[in-house]
């Protein structure tokens, strides 16, 4: 490999022109501990210049979580059913209503923004984005800080995922699948 063509490979990365699979492997997913974690807490965003704020935790009322994903990142079993998922459901009595409509990070940004940008409810509690994509939604104040005493798996995070440069001390993001595959 020449330089040039290292350059060239290090600005397509810059760029985000890699595939979905490898940005979201190599980031990992945003907040699907989070979201099944706050117990079907209620997906609120925040207008762009407000703080954002906790959404009113509706766990004792609602027992459902709403989550946005990338299609094919769950485990699939017989008719189509999730095994993780129901196992989730199992232990803690609440339902995960799983779509699996988030195809690209600019097209499902271009989904939530206009509920987003005026503060209304996007209908999701949780989605994966990218490392990139969550880092725009934390500059944009579209997310809550998490709370991590309702989230006891996040002290098992991998240590190099801990703190990362767009969210340090994972305040707003918490990993959920993590790893890189080679280029060809």
């Amino acid at each position: 490999m020449t330089e040039q063509d290292d350059v060239q490979i290090s600005a397509a990365l810059l760029r985000g022109l890699t595939s979905r699979r490898t940005l979201l492997r190599g980031a990992g997913g945003a907040a699907l501990v989070a979201g099944l974690a706050a117990c079907g807490a209620s997906g609120t965003a925040q207008k762009k210049n407000a703080k954002a704020q906790a959404a009113k935790d509706l766990s004792s009322t609602e027992h459902v979580v709403n989550w946005s994903n990338w299609p094919e990142y769950i485990d699939v079993g017989k008719n189509q059913s999730h095994p993780t998922l129901d196992a989730f459901t199992k232990k803690t009595g609440i339902k995960a209503n799983y779509t699996e409509d988030y195809n690209d990070n600019d097209e499902f940004f271009a989904k939530v923004k206009p509920q987003l940008s005026t503060g209304k409810d996007t209908g999701r509690d949780t989605w994966c984005s990218t490392d990139w994509m969550v880092a725009r939604l934390i500059r944009l104040n579209w997310v809550q800080q998490l709370d991590k005493a309702n989230i006891p798996n996040a002290k098992n995070l991998e240590p190099d995922l801990q703190n990362v440069e767009y969210d340090p001390g994972r305040k707003y993001s918490l990993t959920w699948q993590s790893g890189f595959t080679g280029l060809a």
